[in-house]
């Protein structure tokens, strides 16, 4: 079973993504700051990490760019989720190595097959072979790939 953090700022929020995950077979957490979010990472070592990030906060893209420097979570799938994309965060998204990029609101059901599919991505990519989402696959979820 695959392991999850949910990283969102606003309970609520993360609680219903990770219910949803959890519902669809993984093993999910919360944080509901970067802080807690990396040392949690740094302590489990998830298999992905979903992220909400706001064009206006530096914590989540600076949480990202300390994964990227660690070399124990350097390669963790990461989807980043936000309420409102400009052409900032797909840039940023794309400069840090960010899988897709999912707009809220989404249902849970949504991210758990974007978790899923990236999840193969991930494992298809270690062993050398790739089905990763393709765009049109991407426009279905209203994620960006």
């Amino acid at each position: 079973m695959a392991s999850i953090l949910c990283l969102d700022d606003h309970v609520d929020t993360a609680e219903m993504y990770a219910v949803g995950l959890e519902l669809a077979g993984y093993e999910s957490a919360v944080a509901l700051d970067s802080e807690e979010a990396l040392a949690f990472i740094r302590r489990t070592h998830p298999d992905a990490f979903v992220v909400a990030v706001r064009a206006a906060s530096e914590n989540g893209w600076k949480l990202i760019r300390e994964l990227r420097e660690d070399p124990l979570a350097r390669n963790m799938p990461v989807i980043l989720m936000a309420g409102r994309i400009d052409g900032f965060v797909p840039a940023s998204a794309k400069a840090l190595g960010c899988g897709p990029l999912i707009l809220k609101p989404c249902l849970p059901d949504t991210l758990a097959e974007v978790l899923g599919q990236l999840l193969l991505h991930a494992h298809d990519d270690a062993s050398g072979h790739s089905d990763c989402a393709d765009n049109s696959t991407a426009a279905r979820w209203n994620v960006s790939v």
